[in-house]
C-alpha cells in the first residue's frame, strides 16, 4: 500500500513538473525591442503610400499584427511620457514628469523582473529645449545603458544650437559601468551609424555575458530604440534622395521621402542584427510612431487621407502607423490586421505583462502623491487572438489642461477648443487637412482663418504661375493651373466638433448640429475627465497664480535642474517670462 502511494505520488509529481516545464517552455519571456519612430505620419510608410520606399517596414508589418487605429498624443514628449509611465500625459506637465520615486517607469519595472534594459535615440522626456533634468535621465528611470539626444537635433552633426551656442546633443552611458555624461567623442557622424553601433554593442555584450555566466538564467533584453527620424531637419546621406528623381515630385517631397527611406534602412539593419545574433526567434518587436506627420512650417509629411497633422487632434495628428512582429509572436497572429482602438499607453501595459510583471501589484501609487492610477490596458490577448474586440473603447486626450483636447467614445470623437493644441498656438500656419474628394483628384486645403489664401502647405504653392493637384498621395505639378488654391476655414470647436470616425475616418462631415445629444453626452464625459485631470495635476489657473519675477524664475529653474547648459545662465537673465516658465517656476 505504501509502495503504491509512493508510486502514485511520484507519477503525480512528475505530471505536475511536466506541465510546469511544458508551460514554461511554451511561453518563455521574450526579448523586447520597441522601435519608436519620430513624426512618421499615416502616409509616411510604403504600405499606406506607394510613393514612399520602405520595403523593410512593409515586409515586417505584413509578417505580424498591423494596427489600423493606434493612437498617440499630438506631439513628441507626451507620447514618450505615455509609453514610459503607463499614464496618459495630460496628468502632468510633460517637461517635468512624475518623480521616479513615486511610480515605477517601464525600464525600472522590467529591470526588477530580470531584464537588461537599454535606451538608444531621442529622449525628450523630463527636459526642455534649453535644459534637461538629471532626475529624468534614462539611468534614473531604470535603463542600464543609454545613448540619447535630449530632443531632436541635426542628424549629421548632433550639434544643437542652445542659448546661442552649439552644444553636442548626445548624452548617456554606453556601458553599464560608465557614468552618464556628454558623448562628445561620437560626433560628428551620420546618426544612424551611431545608433547601429550602439545597438550591435548592446546585443553583443548581452550574448557574451550570457555565455560567460555573468547573467542569471532567464535574463532578457529590453531595448527602447527611438530614432530621431523623420523629424526635421531633413539631413541624411544623399543616396536616399536620389531614389526620388521623378519630375513629378516636388523638392520638399524628395527631402522628406529620402529620410523615410533612410529610416527604413535603419529598421532593416536593426532586425538583421537581431537575426544574425539569433535573438530574433525570441524577440517581440514593436514599431510605432509618436504622432502624426508634420505638415506645417518646414515639415514635408502628409497624412492623406486623414485630416490634420502633428500638433492637432484630428486623426492625422493622432492616428499613426504601428505593428507588432518578431519570432515571439504566435503563428496564428501573423499577417493579421487589427481595427480596434489601442493607445500608446497600452503598449506599456502589454510589454510589462509579456515581460512577466504582475499588473495587479505593479505601479501602485503613493497615496500621498497627486498621481493617477495606471492607465494602460494589457492588449496581449487582443493582439494574439482572432475575432475578439479591443478592450479599449474610450480615449481621452489633452496636453494643454484647459482649452483644447479630444475624446473618443465608441465610434464618435469630440474635439474641443483649438484645432491645434494651445501649447503651439504660436504656429502661424497649422494645417487642418490636406485631403481630396472621394475621386482622389480634387485637392482641398483647410487652414487657419487668419492665413487665408496666402497659406503655404507641403507642396502646395500659392501663386499665379503654378498650382498643385493631389494624385495618389503626393502632389504633382499642374502647369496648366493659373489660379490660387484657396483655403477653407478651420472649424470653431469651442462648443465641440463631432465626427463619426468609423464611418467618416477622414473627418469631412462635422455632426454636432445634426447629433446634438451625442455631442452633449461626449462633452459631459470630456469635462468630467478634464476636471479629474486638473485635480491630479494640482492645477491652478494662471489668472489665480501669483506672477513671479525673473529672479525667482531663474532660481526655481536652477533648483529643478542638476545640469544646465552653461550658456543658459546669461540667456535666462534676459529672457522675459513665458506661460511655460510661470507654470513650472511659480
Amino acid at each position: 500500500s505504501t509502495t503504491k502511494q509512493q508510486i502514485m505520488f511520484s507519477v503525480t509529481f512528475a505530471v505536475v513538473c511536466l506541465i510546469a516545464i511544458t508551460k514554461s517552455s511554451a511561453t518563455p519571456r521574450p526579448h523586447i525591442v520597441f522601435f519608436f519612430v519620430d513624426d512618421v505620419g499615416w502616409s509616411s510608410v510604403g504600405y499606406n503610400n506607394k510613393h514612399i520606399i520602405t520595403p523593410h517596414t512593409n515586409r515586417l508589418s505584413q509578417s505580424g499584427v498591423k494596427f489600423l487605429r493606434m493612437y498617440s498624443s499630438p506631439w513628441c514628449a507626451p507620447s514618450r511620457c505615455s509609453v514610459l509611465s503607463g499614464r496618459m500625459p495630460f496628468y502632468k506637465n510633460v517637461a517635468w514628469p512624475f518623480p521616479p520615486g513615486q511610480i515605477s517607469y517601464l525600464p525600472a519595472g522590467l529591470a526588477q523582473v530580470n531584464y537588461s534594459t537599454h535606451m538608444i535615440g531621442k529622449w525628450h522626456f523630463g527636459s526642455h529645449k534649453l535644459t534637461f533634468n538629471l532626475a529624468y535621465t534614462p539611468k534614473q528611470i531604470g535603463f542600464h545603458t543609454s545613448l540619447m539626444h535630449s530632443s531632436s537635433c541635426p542628424h549629421m552633426t548632433q550639434l544643437s544650437r542652445i542659448c546661442g551656442s552649439e552644444v553636442v546633443n548626445l548624452w548617456g552611458n554606453v556601458e553599464e559601468s560608465d557614468v552618464e555624461g556628454p558623448l562628445t567623442h561620437l560626433t560628428p557622424q551620420w546618426v544612424h551609424d551611431i545608433y547601429i553601433k550602439q545597438f550591435t554593442d548592446v546585443t553583443t555584450r548581452y550574448i557574451d555575458r550570457q555565455a560567460k555566466g555573468d547573467y542569471e538564467n532567464g535574463r532578457q533584453l529590453f531595448v527602447y530604440f527611438a530614432p530621431t527620424a523623420v523629424h526635421t531637419p531633413y539631413e541624411y546621406p544623399q543616396q536616399y534622395q536620389l531614389l526620388y528623381n521623378s519630375s513629378n515630385y516636388s523638392s520638399k517631397f524628395k527631402e522628406f521621402a529620402g529620410l523615410c527611406t533612410a529610416l527604413d534602412d535603419l529598421l532593416g539593419t536593426t532586425v538583421k542584427v537581431l537575426q544574425d545574433s539569433h535573438l530574433w526567434e525570441n524577440t517581440l518587436f514593436i514599431y510605432s510612431s509618436d504622432n502624426g506627420g508634420q505638415t506645417h512650417k518646414q515639415g514635408g509629411a502628409t497624412n492623406f487621407p486623414l485630416r490634420g497633422g502633428k500638433k492637432s487632434y484630428y486623426e492625422g495628428g493622432l492616428r499613426v502607423p504601428a505593428f507588432v512582429t518578431g519570432g515571439y509572436l504566435p503563428e496564428r497572429a501573423r499577417g493579421v490586421v487589427k481595427t480596434g482602438y489601442i493607445h500608446l499607453v497600452d503598449l506599456h501595459a502589454t510589454m510589462a505583462v509579456v515581460g512577466g510583471i504582475d499588473l495587479k501589484t505593479y505601479n501602485k501609487v503613493n497615496a500621498s502623491a497627486i498621481i493617477p492610477e495606471f492607465d494602460g490596458i494589457d492588449m496581449w490577448d487582443y493582439i494574439t487572438t482572432t475575432n475578439i474586440p479591443s478592450p479599449r473603447n474610450e480615449i481621452y486626450m489633452t496636453t494643454s489642461y484647459k482649452t483644447s483636447g479630444a475624446i473618443i467614445v465608441g465610434e464618435y470623437k469630440l474635439m474641443v477648443g483649438n484645432t491645434t493644441i494651445e501649447h503651439f498656438a504660436h504656429v502661424k500656419d497649422p494645417v487642418d487637412w490636406v485631403g481630396a474628394e472621394e475621386s482622389g483628384q480634387v485637392a482641398k486645403v483647410y487652414c487657419n482663418d487668419s492665413v487665408g489664401d496666402s497659406h503655404v502647405v507641403f507642396n502646395i504653392k500659392h501663386n499665379d504661375k503654378e498650382g498643385w493637384d493631389w494624385v495618389d498621395g503626393v502632389y504633382v505639378v499642374n502647369n496648366s493651373a493659373n489660379t490660387r488654391t484657396r483655403c477653407i476655414p478651420t472649424l470653431n470647436c469651442e462648443h465641440g466638433c463631432l465626427f463619426n470616425i468609423i464611418k467618416d475616418p477622414n473627418e469631412v462631415h462635422e455632426l454636432s448640429s445634426t447629433l446634438p445629444s451625442i455631442r452633449d453626452e461626449l462633452m459631459h464625459t470630456y469635462k468630467r475627465r478634464l476636471k479629474h485631470t486638473m485635480q491630479s495635476n494640482g492645477y491652478v489657473h494662471p489668472n489665480k497664480r501669483k506672477i513671479c519675477d525673473i529672479q525667482k524664475q531663474c532660481k526655481a529653474l536652477r533648483m529643478k535642474h542638476s545640469y544646465v547648459f552653461p550658456a543658459c545662465d546669461e540667456h535666462y537673465a534676459r529672457t522675459p517670462l513665458t506661460p511655460y516658465m510661470i507654470t513650472n517656476c511659480c
